[in-house]
């Protein structure tokens, strides 16, 4: 059987038990664990006539919206980078 630690719950202002494992103690109980936040993910579409982008709020990204936006930051370097070189 695994040796059980005792932790004190900053939420709860208890004490608890669980098996001791490796890693970071918990500062919380299971009971008294804050919600998690949603994290914000910005993404980019491109415009209908191709020219601009829209920043669009979500709180999830997909694969394909981080190609999306991988690709949009592809062009608009290399869009920069031949106007550069056209200058010199």
């Amino acid at each position: 059987m695994a040796d059980m630690v005792t932790l004190k719950c900053e939420i709860g202002l208890h004490e608890w038990q669980r098996p001791a494992q490796r890693g970071r103690k918990p500062k919380n109980c299971p009971d008294h664990q804050p919600p998690k936040q949603e994290k914000q993910f910005k993404v980019l579409r491109p415009t209908e006539d191709g020219e601009g982008v829209i920043e669009l709020e979500s709180n999830r990204t997909t694969a394909e919206d981080r190609v999306d936006n991988l690709m949009m930051m592809l062009k608009s370097r290399s869009a920069l980078l031949s106007q550069q070189k056209d200058k010199w």
